[in-house]
């Protein structure tokens, strides 16, 4: 229940990096991940170039010694003389192979195709599902590996002892609030809460949840974040949301916004191509699910969509 953990004795400091005003630039990283460089923020940047710009200036404000981890399908549009990938081709520096996805973990065997021994290290498990979060693993082994094997720590472990360390670490993880978020998960309901909020996060969000549960009926509430945003991506979230089986929009979530004229959920619902869709206000909503008694139940945003997923759980419990 917090977003800054911290002990006395503590050698390396991880923060999160906000590209949303450009406050990252503050930062001068040893390590840094970069994990997407999808257009966004466009109130803040005008368009997708000024924004990959920004994000070179990040990599450049790495020390002069350090080192930038980067997903493989954007690693061309960054520069950097100490570039590591990570993803799921074998071009990448580290990889992963024979992928297990179950409801609540993901079995991997890791390739680090940068070292040169070609190490691989088999049956690894991380403790949450989501190909997107196997993603994100590979890009923290990565930044942990790098970290320790170029010196930049002060911690000095065998690397056997790395090794098992971050195996069992992966294998405990248990994630984090809105992120793949299990609340209900019985024979008669799954109730997964996710904080995506861009086309792309619903994209590999809904890909994760549909792969886990091909046979099901899924449906998906979704608070669209921003009018500028919804403005921006409409036909990509229309396009993303047309995974789920039963769409149900809530208002547009204005946050820093005021209201654009013709920018409203019920005009994005005519984009999406799909007969089961509906616009609902957070009055209506329990009263619809109760009626429609989901299977496989999704709630998406980050405005104040939070707020009703106790309400939402206790319903279904």
């Amino acid at each position: 229940n917090s977003n800054f953990i911290t002990s006395k004795n503590a050698q390396i400091a991880i923060v999160e990096a906000d590209e949303y005003d450009r406050s990252f630039l503050t930062l001068t990283p040893t390590t840094a991940v970069i994990t997407s460089i999808d257009a966004d923020h466009l109130d803040i940047y005008g368009g997708k170039e000024q924004l990959v710009a920004s994000f070179q200036q990040f990599a450049n404000q790495i020390t002069a010694d350090g080192t930038l981890v980067i997903q493989e399908k954007i690693a061309s549009e960054i520069q950097h003389p100490q570039k590591i990938t990570y993803g799921f081709s074998r071009k990448a520096d580290y990889y992963a192979e024979n992928i297990h996805i179950f409801p609540n973990k993901i079995i991997f065997d890791l390739v680090i195709n940068s070292d040169p021994e070609n190490l691989v290290f088999s049956k690894i498990e991380l403790g949450i599902t989501g190909k997107y979060n196997l993603l994100n693993a590979l890009g923290t082994i990565a930044a942990i590996n790098e970290t320790y094997k170029n010196g930049k720590s002060t911690i000095i472990l065998e690397s056997d002892l790395l090794w098992k360390t971050i195996a069992q670490k992966l294998s405990t993880f248990s994630g984090v609030k809105r992120r793949f978020d299990y609340r209900i998960y019985t024979d008669k309901m799954v109730f997964v809460d996710d904080y995506a909020h861009h086309p792309e996060e619903i994209n590999s969000f809904l890909s994760s949840l549909r792969t886990l549960f091909p046979e099901q009926e899924i449906t998906g509430i979704f608070q669209p974040h921003l009018y500028s945003r919804t403005r921006d991506f409409a036909e990509e979230f229309a396009h993303s949301l047309e995974l789920l089986d039963r769409i149900i929009l809530l208002d547009i979530y204005p946050a820093r916004e005021v209201p654009i004229e013709g920018i409203t959920s019920s005009w994005l619902l005519s984009l999406i191509h799909k007969k089961n869709k509906i616009v609902l206000s957070k009055e209506a909503l329990l009263p619809y699910l109760i009626e429609h008694k989901p299977q496989v139940l999704a709630t998406l945003g980050a405005g104040d969509i939070d707020r009703l997923v106790a309400q939402i759980e206790q319903l279904f419990s």
